[in-house]
């Protein structure tokens, strides 16, 4: 979501995973590592 704009927020996230939702930021901080390494692309 844009900072200049006004988002429709649910509870949705929080009731069925039992914690707060996490900004983008967060998830990158948190998967960084799958971006960092040189893994090549898998087909099945």
């Amino acid at each position: 979501m844009r900072n200049d704009t006004t988002g429709f927020r649910t509870d949705t996230i929080e009731r069925l995973l039992g914690r707060r939702p996490r900004n983008f930021t967060d998830w990158c901080i948190r998967n960084i590592d799958a971006f960092r390494t040189n893994q090549t692309a898998r087909t099945p």
